[in-house]
């Protein structure tokens, strides 16, 4: 089915970017591009006019969810509007947690479902760093960041000079600047595309599920976070709704860090704080030596 004309316009100002009007308006990328008959990739120019596509009204919750890698039993309920112990509830799972790719959950409890069993843990996980984080993080959620870690262990990836040039390709694809996005890919992974935090944020570009599941929304595709290209186009998009919601690019690399809301309530934490200045390090080193 074509897109719609929702019967809005968008006057482009300078910086602007497809990805960055698409993300601010609510719509997808690929939407945005085929009701304006330009590609996806194309740089905007100031003054162009955009039409904006139809915004689709979906309903709050689906009757049913298909887990994907990456995701967990808490991340689910957050990005369909309902608690934990509902989605256990609709599930039949009692205490359980654990939840497997591929498995279909129920979001409504109907009474119907039979009781649960849980996935088998497998017998060995690899560890991963708990840091300054310490009791504050969920159970269930460090074992997520555990099974995706083993996932990532037992796949070949890019070296780190390849996964380098990989995230500049991608961040000029989506008009981005490259020396930005490989220098934030640098200070949260040193480019290993294998590293997991407890928190679950995933990859070179660290990007959590629920994270993933709103750049997802923005370029209009789901995007699996353990795949390393969906990984770096999901923290690139990130990155750049942030740099347009923002007051300075150190806000965003904050936001992208901690997490905007907590930035502004909270302030920086110290640790956030290193994260940006050592961004900003990188991104000189990187510019030099181009």
């Amino acid at each position: 089915m074509p897109v719609t004309h929702g019967g809005r316009t968008y006057k482009v100002k300078a910086g602007d970017t497809l990805y960055a009007v698409a993300s601010r308006h609510g719509v997808s990328v690929p939407a945005l591009a085929e009701l304006n008959r330009i590609s996806p990739r194309q740089n905007l120019s100031q003054g162009q006019v955009l039409s904006l596509p139809e915004k689709n009204d979906l309903p709050e919750t689906d009757p049913s969810h298909i887990v994907a890698p990456g995701e967990t039993l808490q991340s689910i309920a957050a990005s369909h509007g309902i608690s934990p112990s509902t989605l256990r509830r609709a599930n039949a799972m009692g205490e359980d947690s654990l939840i497997r790719v591929g498995e279909l959950l129920l979001l409504r409890d109907t009474g119907t479902r039979p009781r649960r069993q849980a996935p088998e843990i497998p017998e060995t996980l690899p560890h991963v760093s708990v840091g300054a984080w310490g009791e504050a993080l969920q159970a269930g959620v460090v074992h997520a960041a555990r099974l995706n870690k083993a996932t990532l262990l037992g796949r070949v990836h890019p070296t780190p000079e390849q996964a380098r040039f990989l995230v500049a390709q991608i961040a000029e694809e989506l008009g981005a600047e490259p020396a930005l996005m490989q220098a934030v890919a640098a200070q949260e992974s040193g480019f290993q595309h294998a590293t997991v935090s407890a928190g679950n944020a995933i990859g070179i570009m660290q990007v959590t599920p629920r994270s993933a599941r709103w750049a997802s929304d923005i370029v209009g595709r789901g995007l699996d976070v353990l795949d390393i290209a969906d990984n770096i186009v999901a923290g690139t998009v990130i990155l750049g709704w942030l740099i347009e919601s923002t007051d300075s690019e150190d806000e965003a690399l904050a936001g992208y860090y901690q997490d905007l809301r907590s930035v502004r309530a909270d302030g920086l934490l110290p640790e956030t704080k290193a994260f940006v200045r050592g961004v900003q390090m990188q991104r000189g080193r990187l510019e030099v030596a181009r």
